[in-house]
């Protein structure tokens, strides 16, 4: 941060707040929409690209669809050949690779649809933040056989909503259970999600200002900038700073006698954390799984191969729940869902 926008955060942090807001939309119209790939959430994927074989990524599909593969390959071909955001941002590679034909359902085929469905919901709600992967996909609920969904729904169980935001997963995925345990560091957005929720008139919730990591019992300082990208991962700048406790999902779970049936988790970076401190809730109960990975490599090659090996009778999926290509949307928005077997029959 510059000395000047630390002399206008002391003086009025809601001032340097409206600043940054505007200017950041100001930035986002004027930039190129030329491809990248993230590499500030916690590791460059071209890096861990270029320590696995071929052997390494044939073991890694195991157990994967046959739609799941064509996707991931095309998702590794950009993070391969795409400019990481170091590189974008010098220009040095600024333009070099153009997007090919793919395999992706979301970029082709139904992008009309996926686009008409939102812009509407954008008019119906525009208090929410509404995308893709949201609130036409579901986080990957959709993509899941009818079975599936109809035994989600008979069990009435609890949803833990990590990484809340503004409650847009909340709002989307209230259908699917009875009760909402939502997360999220930022204050900001905490306040955001409760104003959304009373005008939405959603009343089985409860939100709660903490970490979830593989860790009970520490404190991270924030410095909220009330981004969707805040992060554990990545050094910020924000108007309001103060600390936050961090918790595993098994420790929140045993204390509040939560019975999960569905966990949703997009947490700019940390996923990987998450699944280490939550392994025992999830063999316990069971719960359909949808799962952001595409910030950085270990959440997208490490956490299913651990997930795998740990849970009977699952089934995974991985899917690119995103029309949008442009800037480091070419590979945002990949889940991973994985739901138990017996589900299904």
């Amino acid at each position: 941060m510059s000395p000047f926008g630390r002399l206008i955060l002391k003086i009025s942090p809601k001032l340097y707040k409206n600043i940054t807001l505007s200017l950041g939309r100001f930035l986002s119209k004027s930039r190129t929409n030329d491809p990248f790939i993230t590499d500030s959430l916690g590791g460059d994927f071209k890096d861990f690209l270029s320590t696995l074989n071929e052997n390494d990524l044939e073991a890694f599909y195991q157990g994967f669809d046959s739609i799941s593969i064509a996707e991931i390959k095309c998702v590794i071909e950009r993070l391969e050949n795409i400019p990481n955001h170091t590189e974008w941002k010098s220009q040095k590679k600024r333009g070099s690779y153009k997007l090919t034909n793919d395999f992706i359902a979301a970029e082709s085929n139904l992008k009309n649809q996926i686009t008409e469905e939102v812009n509407r919901l954008k008019k119906e709600y525009p208090f929410l933040h509404i995308e893709d992967s949201v609130a036409y996909f579901h986080h990957g609920l959709k993509l899941l056989p009818q079975k599936v969904i109809d035994s989600l729904i008979s069990k009435k169980g609890d949803l833990l909503d990590i990484g809340a935001y503004h409650g847009d997963s909340a709002f989307f995925l209230s259908k699917y259970v009875n009760n909402i345990y939502s997360f999220d560091i930022s204050e900001d957005s905490i306040n955001r999600y409760k104003r959304n929720m009373r005008k939405l008139g959603l009343i089985n919730f409860n939100i709660e200002k903490l970490a979830i990591t593989d860790i009970s019992g520490e404190t991270i300082k924030i410095n909220d900038n009330g981004s969707a990208g805040l992060s554990l991962n990545r050094e910020n700048t924000g108007y309001n700073s103060y600390h936050v406790n961090t918790i595993t999902i098994d420790d929140y779970c045993k204390g509040h006698t939560i019975k999960p049936t569905l966990i949703k988790a997009d947490m700019e970076g940390s996923a990987l954390s998450f699944v280490s401190g939550a392994i025992f809730t999830i063999k316990k109960f069971r719960p359909v799984l949808s799962i952001a990975v595409y910030h950085n490599p270990d959440e997208f090659f490490k956490i299913k191969p651990i997930l795998m090996n740990e849970l009977d009778n699952y089934e995974f999926i991985m899917r690119k729940l995103s029309s949008e290509t442009k800037l480091n949307e070419c590979h945002s928005e990949v889940y991973l869902i994985a739901f138990p077997k017996e589900m299904n029959n």
